[in-house]
């Protein structure tokens, strides 16, 4: 973590591996993801395309543009009541905690 400064951008289907790096790692390290085993990468390339006209995924890159975290959303439930309603996850690699 040479350089603290990030930018934020839309993420990209080309981010799809760094993003299941560090989601995955999370899963091993702590219980906030509530999976018990790695997720493959197809997981993160279907999420990338998912409901691009209602919810975004945005990743933080470093200054060589490596992603260092990422946060997306989705549809809480389908039901109608729920139309409004997302749920939002936030992911940072872990060498960039402070």
């Amino acid at each position: 973590m040479a350089d603290t400064c990030v930018r934020v951008r839309e993420a990209t289907v080309a981010d799809a591996e760094a993003i299941a790096r560090i989601t995955n790692a999370s899963i091993l390290r702590e219980p906030a993801h509530f999976a018990i085993e790695p997720e493959p990468l197809s997981v993160f390339v279907e999420g990338l395309g998912w409901r691009r006209d209602r919810h975004a995924w945005c990743a933080a890159v470093d200054a060589e543009g490596g992603v260092v975290g990422y946060a997306k959303s989705y549809d809480y439930k389908p039901r109608g009541a729920y139309r409004w309603t997302c749920e939002v996850g936030i992911y940072v690699d872990a060498a960039w905690h402070g």
